[in-house]
C-alpha cells in the first residue's frame, strides 16, 4: 500500500476504529506483484523438514516460500531488505512488516532452516551441556548464531544439523543467483560480486525472535548497510556469574542499528541486557526510547550518523489471548498493532509501519566514514592546540614585556629621558619580541 494511502487511513478517511472489526491475519499484505519463490526451486534441492526439539516431535517445512519484492534495478543505486523471521514462522506472517519495508528498495523475506529450538530452549540447553563452565555456555549460544548463519552442528544434539547449502548465507545467496537467471534485467545480481559471493556492503540485515539474534551476528561479522532487530537477541547465559562476557560484547562490523521490541515482552528483561552489552560494544546507545504511539520519530536525524537508542514500546497487541503475543506483535501480521480499518476495502492500518519498522533500517548515507571521522576529529583536535599556542605566545610575549620594562626602570634608569619616556623604543621594542618569543617557545 502506497505511503500515501496510509495516511489516509490515517485521518480516518473510509475508517473504522479496530476494536469490533476483524483483520485479515496472516499474509494480509502480500501485494499482487510479489513473487514467491521455494528454496527447493531456488536450490534444485529437496529441503529438510525441522523437528522441535521440544519432544513433541512436531515438524514444520522448511520449503515455506521466499517474499521477493520490488526490482532492484528500479534504483540507481540499489541496497537489498533481507529479513530473517523466527522460530516456526516464515515470511508470509510477517507480510506487514515486509510491505513498511519494501517502501523503501527491494526487499526479500528470505525463508531459512531455524534451528529447532526457542531461544530460551536453546539458552537452558547450553547451560545444562556444559553446567561447570561459564564460558563454554556463553560459546555454545555464539555458535547456535554461527550455524544458523554458515551451516554446521557445533553442538550435537542441541539444535539440527545445517548444512552450508541451507544456511541463512546458502539459501540467500541460492535465491539471488535464481532470481538472477530467471530474469537477468531486473538487476538481483548487483547484489553478487564476480565469485558470486554476497556482497555484505549493500544488505541491510533485519530480524525477529530467533532471526534477530541471527540479524546480530551477520552485523557484527559483515561490514553491512544496516540492521534492524525485532525483539531480540534473546541471548543468556543461564546460571553464569555476571561478568561472564557474551559474544555481543565484541567489536561490531557494522554500528547502524535500529532495536524494537515490547514492554510486554516475557524475556524484555534479556533483551536490555542484550542491548546494553551491544552498547558497550559500541552497536548501540542507551538508554532506550518510548516510541508512544509510533505516529512520529523516535529519532532525531542526527542519530543516523551515531549509535542509536533502541526503541521500547507500550503498546498493546491486537489480541492478548495467544501465546507470547507481546514478543510477536513487534513483527508478525497477527499481532501487530492496527491504527484502523478501512470499511471500504478492509484494508489494515499497522501502526508501526508509520515510523518504527522503516526507522529501524535508516542507513547512515550521507553521515562521514570512521576514516573521515578520524581525520576530522585530529584536525580540531590541531585547530584547538594552535589556538592555545597563540594563545599562550600572547600571554607570554605581554608578561615578557612588562618584566622588561620593570627591569629597566629599576636597573637602567638612565635610559628614561626626565619625563619618564624611553630613549630607544625601537630597540626596546624588538627585545620585547625576543624576550616574548623566548618565552613562549620554553
Amino acid at each position: 500500500m502506497a505511503r500515501a494511502a496510509r495516511l489516509l487511513l490515517c485521518a480516518g478517511v473510509a475508517a473504522a476504529v479496530v476494536s469490533g472489526t476483524r483483520v485479515a491475519e496472516e499474509g494480509a499484505c502480500i501485494g499482487a506483484d510479489w513473487r514467491s519463490v521455494k528454496p527447493s526451486d531456488a536450490s534444485g534441492r529437496a529441503t529438510p523438514p525441522i523437528v522441535l526439539g521440544t519432544g513433541d516431535s512436531h515438524s514444520y517445512s522448511s520449503d515455506e516460500p521466499h517474499l521477493v519484492i520490488g526490482r532492484p534495478a528500479d534504483t540507481a543505486r540499489p541496497t537489498l531488505r533481507v529479513f530473517l523471521h523466527g522460530t516456526a514462522s516464515n515470511p508470509a506472517a510477517a507480510s506487514c512488516l515486509l510491505d513498511a519495508f519494501s517502501q523503501q528498495g527491494p526487499t526479500i523475506g528470505l525463508s531459512y532452516l531455524w534451528l529447532n529450538q526457542t531461544d530460551a530452549e536453546r539458552n537452558a540447553l547450553c547451560a545444562s551441556a556444559h553446567p561447570v563452565s561459564p564460558n563454554d555456555v556463553a560459546k555454545c549460544v555464539f555458535l547456535a548464531h554461527a550455524n544458523a548463519v554458515f551451516g554446521g552442528e557445533s553442538e550435537p544434539g542441541l539444535w539440527q544439523h545445517v548444512s552450508s547449502e541451507e544456511s541463512i548465507v546458502g539459501r540467500l545467496t541460492a535465491l539471488l543467483l535464481h532470481l538472477r537467471a530467471m530474469t537477468p534485467e531486473d538487476g538481483w545480481g548487483s547484489f553478487l560480486n564476480g565469485d558470486d559471493l554476497i556482497i555484505w556492503s549493500k544488505i541491510i540485515i533485519l530480524g525477529h525472535s530467533q532471526g534477530a539474534g541471527h540479524a546480530s551476528y551477520i552485523a557484527q561479522t559483515f561490514p553491512i548497510k544496516a540492521a534492524g532487530l525485532l525483539s531480540g537477541p534473546q541471548d543468556e547465559c543461564v546460571g553464569c556469574p555476571a561478568e561472564t562476557r557474551l559474544w555481543l560484547e565484541s567489536p561490531w562490523a557494522c554500528t547502524t542499528i535500529g532495536a524494537l521490541a515490547s514492554a510486554a515482552e516475557d524475556t524484555i528483561d534479556v533483551i536490555q541486557a542484550n542491548w546494553a552489552r551491544m552498547a558497550a560494544a559500541g552497536a548501540l546507545a542507551m538508554p532506550a526510547v518510548d516510541v508512544g504511539f509510533g505516529l512520529a520519530p523516535a529519532h532525531s536525524a542526527h542519530d543516523r550518523c551515531s549509535p542509536r537508542k533502541p526503541m521500547v514500546s507500550w503498546l498493546a497487541p491486537r489480541d492478548a489471548a495467544t501465546p507470547r503475543t507481546a514478543h510477536r506483535s513487534t513483527a508478525l501480521d497477527a499481532d501487530s498493532p492496527v491504527a484502523a480499518v478501512s470499511e471500504l476495502s478492509g484494508a489494515a492500518l499497522r501502526l508501526y509501519s508509520l515510523d518504527a519498522w522503516p526507522s529501524l533500517v535508516a542507513t547512515a548515507d550521507g553521515c562521514p566514514s570512521s576514516v573521515n571521522l578520524a581525520f576530522g576529529r585530529i584536525a580540531s583536535t590541531a585547530r584547538t592546540a594552535v589556538r592555545w599556542a597563540l594563545l599562550i605566545s600572547l600571554l607570554l610575549t605581554a608578561a615578557a614585556g612588562a618584566v622588561y620594562l620593570w627591569a629597566l626602570r629599576a636597573f637602567f634608569p638612565a635610559i628614561f629621558d626626565r619625563t619618564n619616556k624611553h630613549k630607544f623604543p625601537l630597540l626596546s621594542s624588538l627585545a620585547v619580541m625576543l624576550l616574548g618569543s623566548m618565552a613562549a617557545l620554553f
